[in-house]
């Protein structure tokens, strides 16, 4: 009996998606059933088809990030993949979008390599920029802290020291150079800010 009363509100949930998940409240109950749901099963798998896209939108709305974030804290990897790829191209907008940023760092977080290493890639040619932008400074830290060592991190590295004295002085950009002194992966990087 419980389960039936469970499978009914999943299903009107899912039926409703688009609305409760941007709804000031409805938001609170979507991502109740998404832990609920502990990522398996099929209830998950319908509220994931429901989110498929719409992940732009919902990440820039300031209740449909939440949901968002939640699919991404409890799922496998293969969701995740899926609200990645439903981003990519885009990141460097959306690591600035005041919401969406949320979003983009929970996806980094997880720590899914192909995933990290996607946009680690896309964001390195605007990291100095991102860095000093109040919403997209901790997705800049983020990277540099659960970045593999190798290539990708090598240049965002380099992309960041390369502007050091400007983001030395920004109210946000320091940090990443902090981030980068702190995590002092060799001499020879922090021989390159100093």
């Amino acid at each position: 009996r419980d389960q039936n009363v469970l499978d009914r509100v999943f299903l009107e949930v899912v039926n409703a998606f688009e609305v409760l998940a941007t709804n000031q409240f409805g938001n609170y109950l979507v991502q109740k059933c998404i832990e609920c749901s502990r990522g398996k099963g099929e209830c998950f798998q319908k509220l994931v088809g429901a989110m498929k896209g719409n992940v732009r939108r919902l990440a820039q709305d300031s209740h449909g990030c939440r949901v968002v974030q939640a699919v991404v804290e409890v799922s496998a990897d293969i969701a995740k993949e899926v609200v990645h790829r439903e981003m990519r191209g885009d990141m460097v907008h959306l690591t600035r979008h005041s919401h969406a940023c949320h979003v983009v760092r929970k996806l980094l977080l997880p720590e899914v390599p192909c995933v990290v290493r996607s946009i680690v890639e896309e964001l390195t040619p605007n990291a100095a920029s991102l860095a000093r932008s109040e919403n997209s400074c901790l997705v800049v830290q983020t990277m540099l802290q659960v970045c593999e060592r190798g290539r990708a991190l090598e240049a965002l590295v380099d992309a960041l020291i390369v502007h050091a004295s400007e983001l030395a002085s920004d109210q946000f950009g320091n940090y990443a150079l902090q981030r980068i002194v702190e995590q002092a992966w060799d001499e020879t990087v922090v021989c390159r800010v100093a």
